[in-house]
C-alpha cells in the first residue's frame, strides 16, 4: 500500500472522529405516550481526569470536543477518578400539564449540580448528594431527582457535573412526574417487605438465641442486621430516616455496614459449621478477617476526618465482602466433607449469596452494566439465603432435639436395666446444679470484674485531688459511691485566672449512674474548655441543653438528668460566682454559714424541646478568709442515728459549721468520722460526696 493511501485513510479516520464528536448523542424528544425514558444513549460525557474544568468553561471549543457521544443505556466508570460532565438535549412536546423529572437511580454519588435552562432564558443551577443534608434536596427521595422546567418547540441542553470519590455509576433517566411517584412507592413496598423478612429473622433467631443459649442465632441476627443495614445504605433510605443530617456518616456508612456485616458472618460461620474442632488453619484465618475489618472499621472513621483516603477505602469494600465470602463458601464445603450435616444448608445458601455478591461487586468496579437485575442480586440472593441458612439452623436444632431425646431414652432405658435410675438421676441433678452453679459465680465475678474496671474509667476521668490542690491548697474531697460506680462526681478545671469546680449528683446511682456522669464531665469539658464558657449561670444553661440533645429528650421519652452547684472562683478579681440546679453553696466566714440557694430547675428530664428555663447567676466578693462547701444529697438523706432518721440539712450545717476551723485534713476524718458513726449498721442509701475549699482574699 503507498504513503499517499496511508495518509488518506488516516484523513478519513480523522474525519469520521471529528464528524462523530460534532454530531453528539441523538436528541430526546419528549412525548405523552411514553412515561419512562432511559437517557445513557442520549448522553455526551466529557471525563475531568484533571478536576478543572468549570461550568464556564463549557463554552470554550476546546472543551466542547471533548465530549463523546454514550452507547450505553446506564454509563458505569466504576472507581476511576476524575469529575465527569455529562449533557443532553431536549425538546418537550407533551402537554404543558405533564411535568417530567430527572432521575439518577445511584443513591452514593458525592455530589451532583444540574444546569437547567430557565423560562427567562438563563441557566439555574440545582445540586444533590450525599455531601449535602437530605433535606437540601429539591425532591425528598433516596435517589437524586430533579424537576425538568417546560420549554417547548425547541431542543435545549441540561449540564449534569458529578464528582464523586467512590463508584461512578450514572443510571440516568427521564420520568414524568406521576410514573417517577408511582415507581417510587413500588420501590418503597418492596423495600419494606425486603426489611421486614429481615426483621423477622431478626427477632426470631434472638428469640432463639434468648431460649437456647446458642451463639449461633445471635451471630446470625447480627450478620443479617448488617447486611440490612447496609442495604439500606446504597439504596439510600439509611440516609433518608436515620441520619438525614449527617452527609460525612452517609459518605462511609455504606462501607461501615460491609465490614460490621463480614466481621458476624465470619463468627456465625465458625459458629455454626463448628471450624474450630474440624480445622483450626480456617479458624485463625477467620478471625484475622476479622482483625482486618475492624481495622477497616477504623479506617473508614478516620476517613470522615480525612476525605483523601476515600478512594482507597471504598475500592477495598468489594473486597472485604468478597474474601469474607469466598472464606465462609470454602470452609462450608470443606467441613460438608466431613459429613457435617448442617454444612449442605450453609453451602447452598452461600453459594447463591456468593454469585450475587460477585456479580454486584463485578457491577460497583464498573465490570457489569448497571441494570434492575445486577442492582438488586445481592437482595435476591440474600432472601433466599436467609432462607437456606433458616433451614439449615432449624435442623441443627431438629437434629440436636433428636439427639437429645434418643441418649435421654436411652439413658432411661439403662437406668431401668440397672435399677438405679433414681440414683443416678439425682446425681445427674445434683451435677447439673454445681455445674450451674458455677457458671453464675463465673458470671457474677465477670460481672464483678466489669464493674470494677468500669470504676477505675470513672476515677480515670475525675481531676486528681492533687491538680486541685494546686489551685485551691486549702481543699479536700470526700467521694464514697453507694456502689462500685457512683452516679456523683465532681469537676474541676482552671481557664485562665479562673477556676472551675463544681459538684454534680446524677439521675441514679451504679452503673446508669456512672453512664450519666460520664455524659456530664464530657459535656461539662466541652462548654468550659472548647466554648471557652466561665459564666456558671450560662454553663448550666448549656448543660442543660447539652443533656436534653444527647438523650434525645425531645423525642425518647427519657427523663434522666442532673442536680449541680458549680462555683467559678477569680483569685484576680477576688470574685466567688455561683449558679446551682438544685444544689446550694454553703459559705462560712467569720463562724457565720451562709447558704447561697441553688434554683429548683434540674438539669435535663424535660421532654420538650422548647425548654426555656433560666439560672440565676449570684456573686459573692471574697474580702475575708472564707470556706466554701459543695455537696450532693447523699448526706441528707442518710437514714442513721438512734431513731433511723435522715441526717437533714440542719444537721449538715451544723456539723460544716463546727469543721471549718480545722485545717482540711482535719475536716476530711471529721465528717467521715460523724457520718459513720450516724450510719451505725444501716446501709448507705446514696452516693456521699462533699467538696470544701478555702478562699483568702489576694491583694
Amino acid at each position: 500500500m503507498s504513503t499517499t493511501r496511508y495518509i488518506s485513510l488516516f484523513l478519513l479516520a480523522a474525519a469520521l472522529f471529528w464528524v462523530k464528536s460534532a454530531i453528539g448523542a441523538q436528541q430526546l424528544q419528549l412525548e405523552a405516550k411514553q412515561k419512562h425514558y432511559k437517557i445513557g444513549t442520549y448522553l455526551d460525557i466529557l471525563i475531568d481526569s484533571t478536576r478543572s474544568i468549570q461550568y464556564e468553561d463549557l463554552k470554550e471549543p476546546s472543551v466542547k470536543r471533548q465530549f463523546d457521544p454514550c452507547s450505553e443505556e446506564s454509563p458505569n466508570f466504576g472507581f476511576r477518578q476524575a469529575w465527569y460532565w455529562l449533557k443532553f438535549r431536549y425538546n418537550d412536546s407533551s402537554p404543558p400539564d405533564l411535568k417530567w423529572l430527572l432521575s439518577i437511580d445511584y443513591p452514593l454519588l458525592d455530589s451532583v449540580d444540574i444546569y437547567f435552562l430557565s423560562d427567562k432564558g438563563y441557566y439555574i443551577k440545582k445540586s444533590a448528594g450525599d455531601n449535602y443534608e437530605f433535606s437540601a434536596r429539591e425532591i425528598k427521595m433516596p435517589a437524586f431527582a430533579f424537576s425538568l422546567p417546560y420549554l417547548k418547540e425547541e431542543f435545549h441542553t441540561v449540564y449534569i457535573h458529578v464528582r464523586s470519590d467512590g463508584s461512578n455509576n450514572f443510571p440516568i433517566s427521564v420520568v414524568e412526574e406521576q410514573e417517577f411517584f408511582y415507581q417510587a412507592r413500588l420501590r418503597d413496598i418492596l423495600q419494606a417487605i425486603y426489611a421486614g423478612i429481615f426483621l423477622v429473622m431478626i427477632a426470631y433467631n434472638l428469640f432463639l438465641y434468648a431460649s437456647l443459649r446458642e451463639e449461633s442465632f445471635l451471630y446470625y441476627s447480627l450478620f443479617i442486621s448488617g447486611f440490612l443495614l447496609m442495604q439500606m445504605t446504597l439504596k439510600g433510605y439509611a440516609y433518608e430516616f436515620l441520619w438525614p443530617n449527617n452527609p460525612r456518616f452517609a459518605n462511609v456508612s455504606h462501607l461501615f455496614a460491609i465490614a460490621f456485616s463480614s466481621i458476624f458472618a465470619n463468627h456465625f460461620t465458625v459458629s455454626f459449621l463448628n471450624i474450630k474442632s474440624f480445622y483450626k488453619r480456617l479458624f485463625y484465618l477467620a478471625r484475622a478477617i476479622d482483625i482486618l475489618a475492624f481495622v477497616y472499621i477504623g479506617a473508614v472513621f478516620v476517613t470522615m476526618a480525612i476525605p483523601t483516603w476515600y478512594n482507597t477505602v471504598t475500592v477495598l469494600a468489594p473486597v472485604i465482602g468478597l474474601v469474607s465470602t469466598a472464606l465462609m463458601f470454602t470452609s462450608a464445603i470443606m467441613v460438608m466433607r466431613k459429613g457435617y450435616r448442617p454444612a449442605y444448608f450453609y453451602s447452598v445458601a452461600w453459594a447463591i449469596f456468593l454469585v450475587g455478591i460477585c456479580i454486584y461487586s463485578l457491577k460497583f468496579s464498573g465490570l457489569v452494566p448497571h441494570n434492575i437485575f445486577t442492582d438488586n442480586i445481592i437482595q435476591i440472593g440474600s432472601v433466599l439465603q436467609i432462607i437456606f441458612l433458616s433451614l439449615g439452623l432449624a435442623d441443627r436444632v431438629k437434629r440436636a432435639e433428636f439427639e437429645r431425646n434418643l441418649a435421654q431414652n436411652e439413658m432411661i432405658e439403662t437406668l431401668k436395666e440397672k435399677e438405679i435410675f433414681v440414683s443416678q438421676q439425682n446425681a445427674v441433678l445434683e451435677a447439673r446444679v454445681v455445674e450451674r452453679t458455677t457458671e453464675l459465680v463465673a458470671i457474677n465475678q465477670e460481672i464483678t470484674a466489669s464493674i470494677n474496671y468500669a470504676r477505675l474509667i470513672q476515677a480515670a476521668i475525675l481531676p486528681s485531688k492533687e491538680e486541685i490542690k494546686k489551685d485551691l491548697p486549702n481543699s479536700f474531697i470526700i467521694h464514697q459511691p453507694r456502689d462500685i460506680v457512683s452516679g456523683d462526681f465532681y469537676f474541676f478545671k482552671r481557664l485562665g485566672d479562673r477556676v472551675v469546680i463544681a459538684a454534680v449528683d446524677c439521675t441514679g446511682h451504679g452503673v446508669p449512674g456512672g453512664f450519666m456522669s460520664m455524659i456530664g464531665n464530657d459535656l461539662l469539658h466541652e462548654i468550659i474548655e472548647f466554648k471557652k464558657i466561665v459564666n456558671p449561670a450560662e454553663i448550666l444553661k448549656e448543660l442543660n441543653e447539652g443533656i436534653n440533645r444527647t438523650l434525645k429528650q425531645d423525642s425518647s421519652g427519657n427523663t434522666d438528668g442532673m442536680d449541680v452547684a458549680l462555683c467559678v472562683y477569680s483569685a484576680k478579681e477576688n470574685l466567688l460566682e455561683f449558679a446551682g440546679s438544685c444544689l446550694s453553696a454553703f459559705c462560712v466566714i467569720n463562724n457565720e454559714l451562709t447558704e447561697l440557694k441553688g434554683d429548683k430547675l434540674t438539669i435535663g428530664g424535660i421532654n420538650d424541646s422548647k425548654d426555656t428555663r433560666v439560672y440565676r447567676l449570684q456573686q459573692h466578693k471574697v474580702t475575708e478568709p472564707m470556706w466554701v462547701y459543695l455537696t450532693s444529697d447523699g448526706i441528707e438523706d442518710q437514714f442513721g442515728g438512734l431513731k433511723g432518721k435522715k441526717f437533714m440539712r440542719h444537721r449538715l450545717k451544723k456539723m460544716l459549721l463546727d469543721i471549718s476551723s480545722l485545717t482540711s485534713e482535719q475536716q476530711t476524718k471529721a465528717v467521715i468520722s460523724t457520718m459513720n458513726t450516724w450510719i451505725g449498721h444501716e446501709e448507705q442509701v446514696d452516693d456521699i460526696m462533699l467538696i470544701g475549699f478555702k478562699l483568702e482574699p489576694q491583694s
